[in-house]
């Protein structure tokens, strides 16, 4: 469990180009991130092409730098519809295809934060579109489950 809250919300929505999809946390495997994600909720902020890491956009924010986070559920590979953040770094990735996690050219690793839920194929499409048109506006905000 998420150490901030009693009960803690398990999804999240993200937006980006127009499209929205939703992600479940993995509060288990990676609580102390999780929980930094949640705290820092609602989010907007520009969503780039990475550099070094292949098929997958980035956000760097000071906000989500937390060095007293260690690696949860961590990994180098980046998998389509994961999401990924890096407290170590303060960044937040989005994979929408093959990726590996590097950070200035060297191999890091990320934790795996979530996970888009089904459906997320036009969610991806817009991260794809992001290697062409080079920056998109991202937000990001807990679901409400009605």
């Amino acid at each position: 469990m998420s150490e901030d809250f009693v009960d803690p919300p398990r999804r999240i929505v993200l937006s980006a180009g127009g499209v929205t999809t939703v992600a479940r946390l993995e509060h288990e495997l990676a609580p102390r991130t999780a929980a930094l994600l949640l705290r820092l909720l609602p989010i907007t902020a520009t969503l780039r092409q990475s550099r070094w890491s292949g098929e997958s956009t980035w956000v760097k924010m000071p906000e989500f730098l937390d060095a007293d986070i260690p690696l949860e559920n961590p990994s180098t590979f980046m998998c389509a519809g994961t999401v990924h953040l890096t407290p170590s770094k303060g960044y937040f990735g989005l994979p929408y295809g093959q990726a590996q996690s590097r950070h200035e050219g060297v191999n890091t690793w990320d934790n795996v934060v979530g996970n888009l839920e089904d459906g997320s194929e036009e969610f991806l499409a817009v991260l794809r579109s992001i290697r062409r048109t080079g920056a998109v506006e991202l937000t990001i905000d807990v679901k409400v489950d009605e």
